[in-house]
């Protein structure tokens, strides 16, 4: 009908049963204070398992509001259940970073530091997988932001925990020229230059030396030149 509009949100899999609650009285609650129809919708053969699709039918200022209150309850869930998976919003890109778990703690930092700077650099949103268990050999950072943000974040962590940079150096440089001195400091040397080889030496038609730049004397002629009289 006119003014319906419709909308999608992204919630990570463990949380969905928390934000539909007990006999759905969480989702009922948005519906019955925002005026949105709001749905999940089941799972599609080639859509991320790690996500649930969240579905919002309604005029415009509905739809915001519902989907307000959705993000607000699963930001609540994360902070009460160390939910991990940050929430993309339109327009941002999610990906995963795996470092050693060796290496982890220096992408974090003292109390948080460093991964609070990778933040700010990159303005990506950047969390570690709380729910791997203890003793795994990799740990994974999660990265949500727009396409700029989410390579300049991958890049840091990489910078961070000593492993190689998969980026061009020209993409470094558009995403922050400060980087590009560190691109070209964490390049490997280059290799040994070879010895000259000088050339072999042999010998000119008169029996001595000649040298590699021998050049042979060159016949002389004589001439006079006539200058007509006039």
């Amino acid at each position: 009908s006119l003014g319906i509009e419709y909308s999608e949100l992204l919630i990570p899999k463990e949380a969905v049963g928390l934000v539909i609650g007990k006999q759905g009285e969480n989702i009922k609650k948005v519906n019955n204070e925002t005026g949105c129809i709001v749905k999940f919708r089941p799972p599609g053969p080639h859509e991320d398992d790690r996500y649930r699709i969240c579905t919002f039918h309604g005029t415009t200022s509905q739809i915001k509001k519902a989907r307000e209150q959705i993000s607000d309850l699963v930001e609540y869930l994360k902070q009460k259940f160390g939910l991990a998976r940050p929430i993309p919003k339109p327009g941002q890109e999610f990906a995963e970073v795996r470092v050693s778990a060796a290496k982890a703690g220096i992408v974090i930092g003292k109390g948080g530091e460093t991964i609070k700077q990778i933040n700010n650099l990159s303005g990506a949103t950047v969390c570690i997988d709380r729910s791997v268990p203890d003793g795994s050999e990799y740990r994974t950072f999660f990265v949500v932001g727009n396409h700029q943000q989410v390579e300049h974040a991958k890049y840091l962590i990489r910078e961070k925990s000593g492993e190689t940079c998969e980026l061009p150096l020209g993409a470094i440089m558009a995403l922050n020229p400060m980087l590009a001195g560190e691109a070209f400091a964490n390049q490997p040397p280059l290799p040994p230059m070879l010895p000259m080889v000088m050339p072999q030496y042999g010998f000119d038609p008169t029996g001595g030396l000649q040298s590699p730049w021998y050049n042979p004397p060159q016949p002389t002629f004589e001439y006079s030149q006539q200058i007509p009289v006039s």
